[in-house]
């Protein structure tokens, strides 16, 4: 076992927390007595989420606005973490921003935040908050890589890029961490139903997707969690996903894998932005 007993001098922290996974793998959390510090740019929904969870399971739940593309904000987060005088047992690395289209066209600006938000704050606060852990001898962390790490995936290049490197250095720390008593557990979901491709303006092509790779959020962190508490290296979530997409994607042959991809992709989008005729509604 890797993630410990909660107890009332214990918390785990969560970034990403206000919506999808995150509020997922709190709200879990939070039902098997674990104290939260929950953390994301919107507040507002933090505090609302903060409030259910602690009236509904006796729980401390703290939240924290923060934005993660910005080193002085996460600063302040390790500062408030290394100032409190419980233990992190647990630290789910989960915020995560997304974006689709050939790298020249997409604003560079947004590429760079996602950049910094998903793979920058993930390797920053690993590096601060691991040795506290590994010198009590306890605590698990985990980071929401994706199936995408698999794969190189044009018009999604900064996304893989940014989810291979968190499932490599999560790996490359869990082995790392043999003997310590702490774990560090990628976890790579596939399509989930959060509002990660809404916020990104990609409803439309999130229908390209078949319906037996999509996840739920709250299946997805059950996943998670359970690859925290048994320190495992890596967890991904559906047995589709195990057995059919995830080998797929590592074993495929970039020259036969890199042109298919990219012809479905495309394919798709025009798909979806024929018109249609009238009286017909979209997914």
């Amino acid at each position: 076992m890797s993630l410990p007993t909660p107890t009332d001098q214990s918390y785990v922290l969560v970034t990403g927390a206000a919506a999808g996974i995150g509020a997922e793998l709190a709200r879990q959390l939070a039902t098997r007595g674990h104290n939260l510090l929950l953390v994301d740019r919107q507040g507002d929904r933090l505090d609302l989420l903060a409030a259910g969870l602690s009236e509904r399971h006796g729980v401390d739940v703290a939240t924290r606005a923060c934005d993660l593309t910005v080193k002085r904000q996460r600063d302040a987060l390790i500062s408030l973490v290394r100032r409190d005088p419980r233990a992190l047992v647990g630290l789910c690395n989960n915020a995560g921003i997304f974006s689709l289209g050939r790298f020249d066209e997409l604003p560079l600006e947004r590429e760079l935040e996602m950049v910094q938000v998903n793979a920058v704050a993930v390797h920053h606060l690993t590096g601060a908050l691991l040795p506290g852990m590994v010198e009590r001898g306890e605590g698990a962390i985990l980071n929401t890589a994706s199936l995408a790490a698999n794969q190189p995936l044009p018009e999604l290049a900064t996304y893989a890029a940014t989810k291979a490197f968190v499932h490599a250095f999560s790996e490359s720390i869990h082995a790392e961490l043999a003997g310590t008593g702490v774990s560090c557990t990628s976890l790579q979901p596939n399509a989930t139903t959060t509002d990660l491709a809404i916020n990104a303006g990609l409803e439309h092509e999130s229908g390209l997707i078949p319906s037996f790779v999509w996840a739920s959020a709250e299946s997805v962190a059950r996943t998670g969690i359970e690859g925290m508490v048994h320190g495992r290296r890596a967890v991904v979530p559906g047995v589709a996903n195990r057995i059919v997409v995830g080998p797929l994607g590592r074993y495929l042959p970039r020259g036969i894998g890199l042109p298919v991809v990219r012809m479905a992709i495309s394919s798709g989008r025009r798909l979806q932005r024929r018109p249609r005729p009238p009286g017909t509604r979209s997914r």
